[in-house]
């Protein structure tokens, strides 16, 4: 039996973004041999950042890439009233569940789900820390702004140019709409 995490970080090595689930586009922990619970470890120690920067899809992103769009995202200007909310309350908080951020920011589920999502897309919110266990395949999470995630993060790369590794992994038209034009 293979080690799931030794697969990732094999994996991230040579590249810097990873889908959660099967797509025809692009990797996910499946197929590259890694498993939940290693990609879960791997967001815990800051060797990967969770967002949902590739098509609203939950999107793993290595260290470099995370500091490569860095300058074109966590533009909080950009994001909707709820989502400055949540984010409000998660930096004041250090770190929230879920659960405890509905609780704090009543909402509507279709509402607090797009908000959610606005600050996982500008990199603003991500995974720390694993909350609760619910099977072998899924948790729920302990989310934090990338303040906290940058705490961790084992790799501080040196600046590198954008397009070169964006291109590696991305056509045009994906890079514009991920960060603009450059």
């Amino acid at each position: 039996m293979k080690d799931g995490k030794a697969e990732l970080l094999k994996y991230f090595s040579h590249n810097d973004l990873l889908l959660c689930n099967i797509n025809n586009d692009l990797p996910s922990i499946e197929d590259v041999g890694g498993d939940w619970n290693s990609i879960a470890e791997l967001m815990e120690q800051g060797q990967v950042f969770y967002s949902k920067l590739y098509k609203g899809r939950v999107t793993y992103i290595s260290p470099r890439l995370y500091y490569v769009l860095k300058p074109y995202k966590q533009r909080v200007e950009i994001i909707s009233e709820d989502s400055c909310r949540i984010l409000q309350f998660v930096r004041s908080a250090g770190l929230a569940t879920t659960e405890e951020i509905k609780n704090a920011i009543a909402m509507p589920k279709k509402d607090f789900d797009k908000a959610m999502d606005g600050l996982f897309k500008e990199l603003l919110l991500t995974v720390i820390k694993r909350d609760k266990i619910l099977t072998d395949s899924w948790t729920s999470f302990c989310w934090g702004g990338f303040e906290e995630w940058e705490k961790i993060c084992p790799i501080v790369p040196n600046q590198i140019d954008p397009l070169p590794l964006l291109r590696e992994i991305l056509t045009e038209r994906q890079i514009k709409k991920i960060i603009g034009e450059l």
